[in-house]
């Protein structure tokens, strides 16, 4: 069996509109429900916007 470090795995969300910044924190908190930690949000033409995640080790895919 190989070893080495392990695989690291991320997701992307795109999200456009002005109410964005009002459910920011609902969306990351589902997010974490699904086992996956917030990294980072990139913000692009104004209202659109990418939010990066990254999979949470030990925990169970669903």
């Amino acid at each position: 069996m190989a070893r080495g470090r392990p695989v690291k795995q991320y997701i992307v969300d795109h999200y456009n509109g002005n109410a964005f910044a009002e459910t920011f924190e609902e969306i990351l908190n589902d997010k974490y429900r699904q086992g996956y930690k917030f990294i980072r949000v990139y913000s692009f033409k104004g209202n659109e916007y990418l939010l990066l995640y990254e999979k949470i080790s030990n925990t169970l895919d669903r």
